[in-house]
Order: C-alpha cells, then sequence, then structure tokens
C-alpha cells in the first residue's frame, strides 16, 4: 500500500507544481534537491484494528487496518544565507501540500486518511543530519486504512508486466533545476 500512496502523493503534488520529490523510506536526504518528502511506515507506533464501518453491506470484510505512516518532509528556502524561520516557512508550505494531497488521494481511493500529529524536527534528530545543514524537517505522522477481507491466499504471484528493454541514462544538473540526460 505504501508504493500506492507516494505514487499518489507524486501525482497529488505535481498537479499543484510543487518542487518535491517524493519516496518510500527509510532513506536519507540528499544535498542536490531541498524539497523532498520521505515516507515510510512507523514501526514504533502500534497499529489500530478494528471492526468495519457498515459491515453488514459486505460481509467478506473483517476488518479494517490502520497502519501509522510517517512522512518526513525537507525543504530548504531559495534564499542564500536563509536564517532558520525562512526554512521553517518554505517547509510549512510544502506540509500543507503533502496533507492536501494524502487526504484528495484517499478521497479518490475511498480510503480513510487521518493525520495523527506532527512536528519540526531539530537536526540532531534527523539521520542524515550532516546533508541538511541548511534546511528544515518536519515529522507528519499518519494513519491510511486499509481493509481486510475474507479470500483465499494461493500462494502465487502472476507477472505484473514483461520488460522490453532498458536504457541506461543518466540525469545531471549544474544547477539543481535544469537537468539533462546522458546516455
Amino acid at each position: 500500500m505504501i508504493f500506492a500512496i507516494v505514487e499518489g502523493v507524486k501525482a497529488q503534488l505535481a498537479a499543484h507544481e510543487f518542487p518535491v520529490k517524493v519516496s518510500i523510506g527509510p532513506e536519507r536526504p540528499t544535498t542536490g534537491r531541498r524539497h523532498r518528502v520521505v515516507i515510510e511506515r512507523d514501526r514504533e507506533r502500534d497499529e489500530v484494528i478494528a471492526a468495519p464501518v457498515g459491515s453488514s453491506a459486505n460481509p467478506a470484510r473483517v476488518y479494517i487496518r490502520l497502519p501509522a505512516y510517517t512522512a518526513r518532509i525537507y525543504a530548504a528556502d531559495y534564499v542564500a544565507a536563509a536564517l532558520p524561520w525562512e526554512h521553517d516557512r518554505e517547509v510549512d508550505k510544502i506540509v500543507d501540500g503533502v496533507l492536501v494531497a494524502l487526504r484528495d488521494w484517499a478521497q479518490e481511493q475511498g480510503a480513510l486518511f487521518a493525520p495523527t500529529g506532527g512536528r519540526p524536527l531539530p537536526p540532531k534528530d534527523v539521520d542524515g543530519a550532516e546533508t541538511i545543514a541548511r534546511g528544515a524537517c518536519y515529522a507528519l505522522s499518519f494513519t491510511m486504512a486499509r481493509s481486510v477481507d475474507r479470500k483465499a491466499y494461493d500462494g502465487t504471484a502472476n507477472d505484473t508486466a514483461t520488460i522490453a528493454g532498458t536504457t541506461n541514462a543518466t540525469r545531471v544538473s549544474l544547477d539543481g533545476d535544469t537537468f539533462e540526460e546522458i546516455d
């Protein structure tokens, strides 16, 4: 489910022209990208399991699970020698965009999204803090419901695609905004 969440957030943010890269964590931020969102399962918090709402309408639905996730939002103001409050202002814009993107994607999917909290992280609490010395980080906690349905598991996985070939291109940039592909 995390892959679907990340892809949904990417699409929502791109539709609203947010200059943000979204990926699955755990992963360290890179110095080449000022705005980044890393979404991962929160293995520190308990997962809520509950009876589904309106279970009489779908007898195959047994429970709903609310896995806990954390989105770490890294952002930096583009102004040279920006002050900490300027980085915070930039991260707040991205946090707001991520919240809206998660809500809109969940509504499109018919999923239950619930933000459960968030907080700005000091550099000492950020993995790879040396790579975001210029910037800010915010940890957003949320749950996204998934249904537990009565179904058989046959233990097989079918191919979902056929790979025709691969390309070996590298994207390079001198300024962080303009990219060129080199084969």
